[in-house]
């Protein structure tokens, strides 16, 4: 009679640590298994010792909507390039390509504040040869707008201070 009690506790155990793996890297199956055929209590120090799962927003992880939108970007639809390249940056907001591509993806829909914003950012986050910006033919509509020169003079500066930094360093 005691004996079934302790197995009947023993395979309860097992399997709600085998429920709480699976939230973990470990998993249902690795965590039951281990508690079953050890002990509830090493099943539980494996399953804690076990990273947690990081779910990526939608199921779709950064790579898959930057690939979607250079596709819609290629193709002309701009609408749907903008839309992927906005999901890409909910799970890596600094990537300074993203921002790029839609500051150009904005200026080509003749929308310049967008087009300024992102074109900033992709400045701010490191882009790896900013003088694009200045021979860039997606970037022609935001060259001819008046602010375009006060973002120049900045930018300027900022390239400037950049340059002075590396020689120092």
């Amino acid at each position: 009679m005691l004996i079934g009690i302790v197995i009947g506790i023993w395979i309860s155990l097992s399997l709600l640590l085998g429920i709480l793996g699976q939230k973990r890297h470990i998993g249902f199956r690795q965590t039951f298994w281990t508690s079953m055929l050890l002990s509830p209590v090493v099943g539980f120090w494996t399953m804690k010792g076990s990273p947690k799962h990081r779910p990526e927003p939608e199921g779709i992880d950064a790579l898959h909507h930057s690939g979607e939108a250079m596709l819609s970007y290629q193709q002309g639809n701009y609408d749907r390039a903008i839309h992927y390249y906005k999901l890409s940056l909910e799970v890596r907001e600094e990537s300074h390509s993203v921002h790029f591509s839609l500051a150009c993806l904005y200026s080509l829909k003749k929308m310049k504040t967008e087009a300024f914003q992102h074109l900033q950012k992709a400045v701010e986050y490191g882009m790896k040869y900013p003088r694009k910006i200045y021979t860039h033919t997606d970037l022609e509509f935001l060259r001819e707008q008046p602010e375009f020169d006060e973002f120049s003079e900045r930018l300027e500066e900022y390239l400037l201070k950049l340059e002075q930094a590396t020689e120092r360093a």
